[in-house]
């Protein structure tokens, strides 16, 4: 089980692996998609409530715009530079905080981009505001926040995924019976909200023809987005 960076944006950021994701790997089935979110701390003027406004105050305040993110090339890492590319403003990436929380909260960092799960602890939380999500729609877990596309930011409408894969050289229609075996359980209600609860994951199944196509359609996109960032991969 695998986050779909792994497979998809990792050939773009890394110089080399030690994997090969389309040739060593036999995809079996979609498990869910997730969202990342941006949100700002304290440091930022309370006035700051849509992307726009972000913008604005870093274009204002360039010596404290700022955001963490879990790690350089990471889709968290993404979501920042691709909010700057699309609003052409500046603002500095702090990578390797895999918890910014604190950072941000006492106001050394202005800003963080992670996955949205990790946001829902956090929601209520009155010195943080979360100023957008990822996605064409509105999560249900958070109602409240709007879409970077409902806010006109382009290209962040897409969505993490996670998928589950055997070795290549797994025995011929195992795949096939895994999948229909994962499609069988998350028709179930009751499995499909267990599973929703604890790994905060809206759940989706797949075929094994559908996983290859959508990994191998991000592969591309992400491909894109790594060249039009000017990220320079390590």
């Amino acid at each position: 089980m695998t986050p779909s960076g792994v497979l998809t944006l990792a050939p773009h950021t890394f110089k080399t692996l030690a994997y090969r994701p389309f040739e060593d790997l036999q995809p079996v089935s979609l498990l869910g998609r997730a969202a990342f979110s941006f949100c700002v701390g304290p440091m930022v003027a309370g006035s700051v409530q849509t992307v726009h406004d972000f913008a604005e105050w870093c274009r204002a305040n360039p010596a404290k715009a700022s955001y963490a993110s879990v790690a350089a090339g990471s889709p968290p890492h993404f979501v920042g530079e691709m909010m700057k590319l699309a609003l052409q403003f500046d603002c500095t990436h702090v990578a390797g905080r895999n918890d910014p929380v604190p950072e941000v909260l006492g106001g050394q960092i202005a800003a963080m981009s992670r996955a949205s799960a990790d946001m829902l602890r956090l929601a209520g939380d009155p010195r943080l505001r979360i100023l957008g999500i990822t996605g064409t729609a509105r999560w249900s877990r958070m109602p409240d926040t709007r879409t970077f596309a409902e806010q006109g930011v382009p290209g962040l409408d897409w969505l993490d995924w996670y998928g589950l894969y055997l070795p290549a050289g797994a025995p011929p229609g195992l795949a096939a019976r895994l999948s229909e075996t994962i499609q069988a359980a998350f028709r179930n209600a009751r499995f499909g909200e267990q599973w929703r609860t604890a790994l905060t994951i809206d759940p989706e199944a797949s075929t094994p023809e559908a996983l290859d196509r959508l990994g191998r359609s991000d592969l591309e996109r992400w491909a894109g987005v790594v060249k039009a960032t000017g990220f320079a991969a390590e």
